[in-house]
């Protein structure tokens, strides 16, 4: 670093010599006093310190050495490394007094300002996948809340283990604090269908016995209310999805409460 200065500054310095000598020589063959060999050495010599000074300049700008500073004559014996972003220093390769080669990692700067999801999703299902579908994720060792993202950017190779990489965007990721290198468990939605729902509780029975009751009759006293078998779906948290009814339900009022009380009488 302070040969490298120290070449800047003696560059510098010829350079201004050169280049009055450059000047000088021009006039001179402008009015035919010096010979041409003698203005071509003078023009190599000032153009190859000029090359030699831009290079000289250019490096020392890469390393963040004020250039006018060297030219005062004041050498640096240190340098300051800035990272490429801002971030905490997760890991440190180096150490005090270690010989560093240039492709040697010294840090590992971790920034949390912009947080990605990065899904690994299997090969038969790649083709169902497009930008912009929609996420629910929950870090599973963290808790049961689902949060939101949605695919930004789908992988063009299959890796070894025959998955495609995808990578999402989080919705409201600053009203997180995720870490990087959690493990997540995604659902993408790849389409929408309607259904009527109601909640666990308002299901009487599994399977092909499933029943819901509704309202049949209303007088001032009493309520009665008629059972309808019907089909479900896999449960979506609290609710469950009616694939078909024995019964129609439109406008219909269902016992969501009580439900097992309501039998037993």
């Amino acid at each position: 670093i302070i040969k490298l200065q120290q070449e800047y500054l003696e560059t510098t310095e010829q350079l201004e010599y050169l280049q009055s000598e450059y000047e000088r020589h021009q006039r001179m063959m402008d009015e035919n006093v010096v010979s041409e060999k003698r203005f071509l050495e003078a023009e190599s010599n000032y153009k190859r310190s000029l090359a030699a000074y831009r290079g000289l300049k250019k490096q020392l700008q890469l390393l963040r050495i004020p250039t006018d500073q060297v030219e005062r004559g004041v050498i640096s014996s240190y340098i300051d490394i800035f990272s490429p972003l801002t971030g905490s220093v997760t890991v440190v390769n180096a150490a005090s007094g270690s010989f560093v080669a240039p492709h040697t990692e010294l840090v590992e700067i971790v920034n949390n300002e912009h947080i990605h999801l990065e899904l690994m999703v299997f090969e038969k299902d790649i083709l169902k996948l497009k930008k912009g579908q929609p996420i629910r994720f929950k870090i599973t060792e963290s808790s049961d809340k689902e949060y939101e993202a949605e695919i930004f950017l789908i992988g063009k190779k299959i890796n070894k283990n025959r998955t495609v990489q995808v990578h999402a965007h989080i919705l409201n990721e600053h009203d997180t604090n995720f870490i990087v290198g959690m493990f997540a468990e995604a659902k993408i939605e790849i389409g929408k269908q309607f259904f009527y729902s109601v909640p666990n509780e308002a299901v009487l029975g599994l399977g092909s016995e499933s029943k819901i009751l509704i309202l049949d009759e209303e007088t001032e006293s009493h309520y009665y209310f008629k059972e309808i078998g019907i089909d479900l779906l896999k449960p979506e948290g609290d609710n469950l999805a009616i694939v078909s009814a024995s019964g129609e339900l439109n406008n219909k009022q269902v016992l969501t409460k009580g439900v097992t009380m309501a039998v037993a009488q």
